[in-house]
């Protein structure tokens, strides 16, 4: 039945701030699969989880009414998954937080396969919340846990974690109370989550602590009473233990503030973008996916190469620093993205109810996405500036592009900036073949790791336009690339000039060496740890180089000798 009144209030708080005894004391596989998803409504979110949980789409419904007008700028749905997370019903077993955190502390991570589509939805809106600064916060149960906790050691919790900033709350009776057996938890953290704005039973006291946060024990008092107290402090892992989901921005949001939201996050959840972005999944070998259709209107054809430019050859070795980059800072930065976007709004003559619909679009598929909004712009200045490429609508997408390749790669791929300036000097018609292209299709071909498919499309540039959008060659070169590794790319070499090849396939750190390495790393380095694989004599590195020059398969097999077969075996399934 749906739970309502104070008591039940209550009673759900404690249920959420004493279920530490459920967490394993195991180490778990890393929560992932998730992220792969796409945001859906929280009813298509829920709909999987109708076996498990039979009431959940009645919940979700009354969760959406309660959130018509949802704060922190989060969308209906985003405050509605919090919302509905933070109710309780009967019985618990079917009561979505409980269902929940019990399938996050199971070894088995094929049962949360019903959650993808949820978790998605729910961390999207959690990352979408600004972290509290560090505060202490406090958990308690009924038992003594101490002897789970070694000082020194460190421990996870796989479950959402709810605490309170009240130390005094626990000593009401029906928390901890002041007798009997019991552990009081007094955690220092950097992460949590106030989430009172969309909880159902909004509390100033609690926040939240996301699933897979990892603590440090930094002591344990025995105390009085049967009191224990044991003090964590939250520490960052050296890997993401929760996968975290693409670097994504709010749709309620203008193209401005989207761009601060990414680099606040960015720095908040201590990931890099790099880390963020490289969500990929490994390749299927057996099957090759399709480039979607071409749409209507195409732009004009490349122009044709100048021959007295230098041959990107020249700079096929990354840069070994980035004393070149002109840094722009975050204030540079954000003033250019307005004054762009402030100009596409006048010069297509955009209203206010459609402006922020239609920059969203085109900021992400580029000036083809205008096709749909044929009928909110003026007929002469949509025939303007959907025709040719060198209207100002297209210079300012270009713009616009190479700024926010700035802002998600200046940091943390820098080599990557410097090459795209040394393109931009020394093989300009290449480097804007690929720009127009990006300005007019926006993420279509960037696939899951832009850098790689930029640094492919300016190497291979007798892959023009038509290739791409008739022949579906270069949806052929990325899977058989990222399938087969660096040496594969002679079966494209009428695409790229001999020495070029050459250069890539024997220099050992080629600018496409280099890519491919962003594209394997986080799915490599996940996979090892899944497998309980240990960072023994730099071998993660190792494997990794040797999956970069021959693929997966193969570049597993060259490691086999420095693995038990058991995990190898592991690995190649």
């Amino acid at each position: 039945m749906a739970v309502g009144g104070g008591d039940e209030k209550i009673a759900q708080r404690v249920l959420r701030l004493t279920d530490i005894a459920e967490e394993p004391t195991d180490f778990l596989m890393p929560i992932s699969g998730y992220e792969k998803m796409p945001i859906v409504s929280l009813e298509e979110a829920v709909e999987p989880l109708v076996p498990l949980l039979p009431s959940v789409k009645s919940y979700a419904y009354a969760a959406k009414k309660k959130c018509k007008k949802p704060a922190d700028n989060l969308t209906q749905d985003e405050s509605a998954a919090i919302m509905l997370y933070s109710m309780g019903w009967e019985p618990l077993n079917e009561c979505l937080y409980c269902a929940l955190n019990a399938t996050l502390r199971s070894k088995n991570r094929s049962k949360l396969k019903s959650w993808f589509l949820y978790l998605r939805l729910l961390l999207a809106a959690l990352f979408r919340l600004p972290p509290l600064p560090q505060l202490t916060v406090f958990r308690g149960v009924k038992l003594d846990l101490s002897a789970q906790f070694q000082k020194g050691e460190t421990v996870v919790w796989w479950g959402f974690s709810s605490c309170t900033t009240s130390i005094e709350i626990l000593q009401m009776e029906e928390f901890l109370g002041m007798t009997g057996e019991r552990t009081m938890f007094t955690i220092q953290c950097h992460s949590a989550r106030d989430i009172r704005k969309h909880a159902y039973y909004p509390s100033e006291d609690e926040v939240l602590l996301l699933a897979a946060t990892e603590f440090e024990v930094k002591g344990i008092l025995k105390q009085s009473h049967n009191l224990r107290t044991i003090q964590l402090q939250e520490i960052q892992s050296a890997e993401p233990l929760l996968i975290p989901v693409p670097s994504t921005t709010n749709s309620n949001d203008s193209p401005v503030d989207q761009f601060k939201n990414l680099k606040v996050n960015n720095d908040v959840t201590g990931v890099s973008v790099k880390t963020v972005q490289s969500t990929m999944s490994k390749p299927n070998t057996n099957k090759k996916q399709q480039v979607d259709a071409p749409v209507e209107i195409s732009p004009k054809s490349d122009a044709s190469k100048s021959s007295q430019q230098k041959p990107v050859s020249a700079m096929s070795t990354p840069p070994k620093s980035n004393h070149e980059i002109d840094h722009p800072t975050a204030v540079d930065i954000d003033v250019r993205i307005e004054e762009i976007t402030n100009r596409i709004i006048q010069i297509l003559g955009l209203d206010d109810e459609d402006k922020n619909k239609i920059l969203r679009a085109l900021l992400k598929n580029g000036r083809q996405s205008l096709i749909n909004y044929q009928k909110d712009i003026i007929s002469k200045i949509y025939k303007e500036q959907m025709n040719g490429n060198d209207n100002e609508l297209m210079t300012l997408l270009k713009k616009y592009f190479e700024r926010k390749w700035e802002v998600e790669y200046d940091s943390s791929n820098a080599w990557f900036i410097v090459y795209l300036k040394q393109c931009k000097n020394n093989d300009n018609v290449t480097y804007e073949t690929v720009l127009t292209r990006t300005a007019e299709y926006g993420n279509k071909y960037m696939k899951n790791c832009p850098i790689l498919s930029i640094i492919l499309q300016i190497l291979f540039k007798d892959i023009d336009n038509k290739c791409l959008q008739e022949k579906n060659l270069f949806n052929d070169l990325w899977l058989t690339i990222t399938n087969d590794g660096l040496k594969s790319i002679i079966e494209y070499s009428k695409y790229i000039a001999s020495e070029i090849i050459n250069e890539l396939i024997n220099e050992k750190q080629s600018i496409l060496f280099q890519a491919l390495r962003e594209y394997y790393r986080q799915e490599l380095f996940r996979l090892f740890q899944q497998n309980n694989i240990a960072d023994k004599e730099n071998l993660y590195d190792l494997a990794l180089d040797n999956i970069v020059e021959y693929g997966w398969i193969d570049g597993i097999k060259a490691i086999e000798d420095t693995i038990t077969p058991k995990k190898f075996e592991m690995l190649l399934d």
